[in-house]
Order: C-alpha cells, then sequence, then structure tokens
C-alpha cells in the first residue's frame, strides 16, 4: 500500500474530506490503508467513540493501546453495554483514556461491588454521563456523579437505585469519598437532564439531594411511566430562574392508578420553550383513562404559564395517532375534546405572549395524507379563541412514521400548515 502515490492535497483540505466521512468507518478505514500520512487522522476519527459489549472488544482495545499509546487520546465517547464487562474493567478502561467526555453504561449490574472500588471512580473530563438499565446501590449512584466533577449533562432511565445495605462502616459517608478534592472545587453544575422510567424515583430525587449539585439546569427532559408530578416540582424548584427548555412527555401519566398534581413555574420565570409531546391517540379501551386523563392534564400545564413568563418564545404539542384514518368515532371525539379543553387554556398564553410560536405536531404511521385535513379542520374549528392573539400558530403533519419513535421534529418531511398569524 506504500507504494501507492499520496493524493496530492493541502493538508486542511485532507482533514476536511475526512470530517466530511467521519461517520463512514469503513470508508476511514480505506483512506488509513491507502496514505500513511492519514493513519493518524482516521485513528482519531474511528476510535473517537469505543463501544464495549464483550470482555474480548474490550482486550482486543487494551492491546492496540499498548502498541500504539496514543489511540486512547483520542476517545471522546466510551459506551458501555452488558456485565460481561465489568465497573472493574470500565475504571480501568477510563483510567487510560483521560480524554472522554462522554460515559454511558447501559444494561448493567454493579450493586454487589465493593463501596470502595467506587471510591477510586475520578473522571473530572466527564461532561455526559448516560446510565439506562443499570442497577446501582444509592452509595454508588452518589459516589459516581461527585467523581464527575465537569458533569453538565446527565440521562437516567430505568435506573434501579437500590438502598445500601451495608453498614456506614462498609459504606462511608459521601464526604469521606470527596475528601481528595481541593476545598475549592465548585460543585457539579448540571445544565442538562433526561429522566425517564425509574422504577424507584423517590430514591434517585433523595439521592441527588446529596450530591454536591448545582442545578443550572437550562433543559429538563421528563418521561413518566408511573410517578407522579410531586417528585418533578422539587427539579423544577431547583432549577429556578435558570431553566429555559421544559419537555414533558406523559407516557403512562394520566392511568388511573397515577396521581395526579400539577406543575408550578412560578419560579421557573425565563422559560422560552415548552413541549409536551409523545402523546398518543388510542381507541383501545385499557387506555380510555389514560386519554380522558390527558384531557385535564394538557390544560393544566398549560395553565401555570403565566404572562411573567415574559421569554415564552415557543409551546410544542406532539401527537401520534395510531389509526390508518382520521375516521374513527372514538379518534375524533377524543381530538374534539382535546381541542376544546386546550382553546381555554392557550388563549391567554396566546394573548399575553406576542410573537409567540405555537406548533402542533400530528404524526401518523399511515403511508397517506388523507388523514391531516379533517384533523386539520378540527383544530381550526375549535381553537378559536386562541386565534385571537398576535401569535403565530401552525400544524405540521408527519405520516410514515414509526409511532414508537419519540423524535417527532428530526428529519423527517412534513407538511407545514399556518393556522394563524
Amino acid at each position: 500500500m506504500d507504494n501507492i502515490p499520496a493524493p496530492i492535497l493541502p493538508l486542511e483540505l485532507q482533514y476536511v474530506i475526512l470530517e466530511e466521512i467521519a461517520d463512514n468507518r469503513a470508508s476511514l478505514a480505506a483512506c488509513g490503508l491507502v496514505c500513511r500520512a492519514w493513519r493518524y487522522q482516521t485513528r482519531a476519527h474511528l476510535f473517537r467513540t469505543v463501544i464495549f459489549v464483550l470482555f474480548s472488544s474490550y482486550a482486543r482495545f487494551l492491546a492496540i493501546c499498548e502498541a500504539s499509546p496514543e489511540v486512547a487520546h483520542h476517545v471522546r465517547v466510551a459506551r458501555f453495554r452488558g456485565n460481561l464487562v465489568g465497573i472493574s474493567f470500565i475504571i480501568r478502561l477510563l483510567t487510560k483514556t483521560p480524554n472522554v467526555t462522554s460515559l454511558s453504561l447501559e444494561n448493567l449490574d454493579a450493586k454487589g461491588l465493593h463501596h470502595a472500588r467506587f471510591c477510586s471512580f475520578s473522571f473530572p473530563r466527564i461532561q455526559r454521563l448516560t446510565m439506562k438499565t443499570v442497577t446501582l446501590t444509592e452509595e454508588q449512584f452518589v459516589t459516581i456523579l461527585c467523581r464527575c466533577q465537569e458533569l453538565k449533562e446527565l440521562r437516567l432511565r430505568d435506573l434501579d437505585l437500590l438502598p445500601s445495605t451495608q453498614s456506614s462502616s462498609t459504606h462511608p459517608p459521601v464526604r469521606t469519598a470527596l475528601e481528595g478534592y481541593p476545598s475549592s472545587n465548585a460543585p457539579v453544575m448540571l445544565k442538562c437532564m433526561y429522566f425517564h422510567s425509574s422504577r424507584n424515583h423517590a430514591s434517585i430525587f433523595h439521592a441527588l439531594e446529596r450530591v454536591p449539585v448545582q442545578l443550572h439546569l437550562q433543559e429538563l427532559h421528563i418521561v413518566w411511566t408511573h410517578w407522579s408530578t410531586v417528585d418533578a416540582q422539587r427539579i423544577l424548584r431547583g432549577a429556578g430562574a435558570n431553566l429555559q427548555s421544559l419537555n414533558i412527555t406523559p407516557a403512562l401519566a394520566w392511568h388511573n392508578r397515577a396521581e395526579f398534581h400539577s406543575f408550578d413555574l412560578a419560579q421557573n420565570l425565563n422559560i422560552t420553550e415548552l413541549h409536551l409531546k409523545d402523546f398518543s391517540l388510542s381507541v383501545k379501551a385499557e387506555h380510555s383513562q389514560f386519554m380522558r386523563g390527558g384531557l385535564r392534564w394538557i390544560p393544566a400545564i398549560l395553565m401555570d404559564v403565566r404572562p411573567h413568563h415574559k421569554c415564552l418564545r415557543r409551546v410544542q404539542f406532539s401527537i401520534r395517532i395510531r389509526l390508518s384514518d382520521l375516521v374513527s368515532q372514538a379518534e375524533s371525539s377524543f381530538l374534539i375534546g382535546l381541542w376544546t379543553a386546550l382553546d381555554p387554556a392557550l388563549a391567554p398564553i396566546t394573548s399575553h405572549h406576542p410573537g409567540l410560536l405555537v406548533i402542533f405536531n400530528l404524526c401518523s404511521e399511515t403511508k397517506h395524507d388523507r388523514w391531516m385535513q379533517p384533523a386539520i379542520s378540527m383544530l381550526k374549528h375549535h381553537l378559536l379563541r386562541s386565534r385571537k392573539g398576535s401569535s403565530k400558530i401552525v400544524v405540521r403533519c408527519y405520516q410514515g412514521r414509526n409511532p414508537h419513535s419519540q423524535n417527532l421534529l428530526g428529519d423527517t418531511p412534513y407538511q407545514e400548515f399556518l393556522m394563524h398569524q
């Protein structure tokens, strides 16, 4: 391969080319083989994100680092999936990759690991931490957060947090674990948090209160399954005036077993965007209570938006229509009820916030667009008071999307209808 003439291109242009194909691992590997001068740059891209599932992948990466130590310094994102790797190996590998800024732990059970192992967990450069389907004790969870001093974004999904069962002599308090830090170090300053489907959410909130965390939250995403809004209210109060974007996905929060409380956004005066998303329409009998709950829950959230929320610029609703056509009596009556309930709650917001952009994202899994016009007609007919303000109301209709997708605002094409300006 070294006999092949190197491309005669300016070095800057070579870097641009490699940046363009950074997500194509096959092309990067080919570039590394074509030209020796490109090997370093291609490796920088190839090893920017490393994923470990089996112990063999972990062992191979360590062997590469032994042969080429500079490779470890290219790693920015590390993802660990499953118990075949283990916390001990994770700590060892992260010690060898000092520039990791994003750490993801999935399908991991570490509750049996001795607490002393977590006291060696110290990675000050990690800014984004994701835990998905992870089982930890409360003490382990607190220690991990305390050891990530530069943490800016925390994502928790299906986190199973267990109480610490051993004595305090075995599990020292957090202040003991933090003795290695200079007293001048600032506490963890979170700017973005994601909560999704945690079984024992009360333990998570209790653990967060034990961590020296300053909630400089600018963005908060909450997905409910079976916990009430009371716990989330504690996070909103902690975020205070820093909060700018609030995203709420109700999931099963409106089930008849769920306790219902509205939010109090009085302390979140600088909110610029409110997004109520992934609200699903279904005519199944077991979801009827879920749907009726939504008719009071969505307007209740809007009623908490006051005129003193002067920074509000955008309100979004993302609604998924599950059936093929909007001809079902159950779906039609529910949409009418939803628009009718929204109108008196949305009207004060549109009148008190000039220039507000209100977006309705309607999504259907169908391959045709026959459902769009009935939905638009219903919306125009029942949102009467809301359309008297100076706000701009638009409807974006998506079709052919997977109804289980939680991202309705990606690169998917949509048709946009301007209702009012």
